[in-house]
């Protein structure tokens, strides 16, 4: 295989696992409510959503009822919704 062809597939594969396991928080439930939680299974964000979807690209989609948001690692929402 031609050595310039390699390269770009072997730099995005790199780049593409780093981006995968760059992931820093995960969601968790409690008693029906999610919240976040970091890799040693400590609470970030508080349990207080009724659902919460994984981060990709900082960004996680969470739900209350039927409002859709999306809050950051911080637990701040960046989209908050309409109420």
């Amino acid at each position: 295989m031609n050595a310039s062809k390699f390269f770009p597939i072997f730099a995005l594969t790199v780049l593409g696992a780093i981006t995968v396991g760059a992931a820093t928080l995960f969601p968790a439930a409690v008693d029906g409510r999610c919240g976040f939680i970091d890799k040693t299974g400590v609470f970030s964000i508080n349990p207080q959503f009724d659902e919460a979807m994984d981060f990709q690209n900082g960004l996680a989609q969470v739900k209350n009822g039927r409002s859709v948001g999306y809050v950051d690692t911080a637990g701040k929402y960046v989209w908050n919704p309409a109420k």
